[in-house]
C-alpha cells in the first residue's frame, strides 16, 4: 500500500514574518506595490519548496492569503462588491486592505490624509 501525504496550508507570514514586515512597510508608504508583491511570491516559492524537500506529496495550492483568506478569495474569484472595486471596476490588492493605516490620497484633493480622516 501506498501512503500519499499531504498538508492542508502552510503558515504564510514568513520564518522572519517576512510578510507582516512587508505588508506593514507597504501601508506606511515605504514599500511599492511591486516590491509587496514580490515578497508575496518568494514566500510562496519558498514554502513550496520546503515542503516538497519534506517529502509532501501533495502541495497546498491557494492557502496564502495576504491578510484576511475570505477577503482573498473573493478577490481571487472576482466576488468583490462594486462598493469595493476601484473606481474603473477593477480589484487589485489594494481592495484587501481599504481599512488598514498605509498613507492615502483623499479623492477630492488629492492631498495624502490619515486613516482616522477617511473614517
Amino acid at each position: 500500500m501506498t501512503i500519499i501525504n499531504h498538508t492542508l496550508g502552510f503558515p504564510r507570514v514568513g520564518l522572519r514574518r517576512e510578510l507582516k514586515k512587508a505588508q506593514e512597510s507597504y501601508w506606511a508608504g515605504n514599500a511599492t506595490r511591486e516590491e509587496l508583491l514580490a515578497v508575496g511570491r518568494e514566500l510562496r516559492a519558498r514554502h513550496w519548496e520546503q515542503q516538497k524537500q519534506a517529502g509532501v506529496d501533495l502541495l497546498p495550492v491557494g492557502d496564502f492569503a495576504w491578510y484576511d483568506h475570505v477577503l482573498t478569495t473573493s478577490l481571487l474569484l472576482g466576488n468583490v462588491p462594486a462598493r469595493h472595486q476601484n473606481k474603473d471596476g477593477s480589484i487589485d490588492i489594494d481592495t484587501l486592505f481599504p481599512h488598514w493605516p498605509r498613507p492615502r490620497a483623499d479623492w477630492r484633493t488629492g492631498r495624502r490624509c490619515g486613516n482616522d480622516q477617511m473614517v
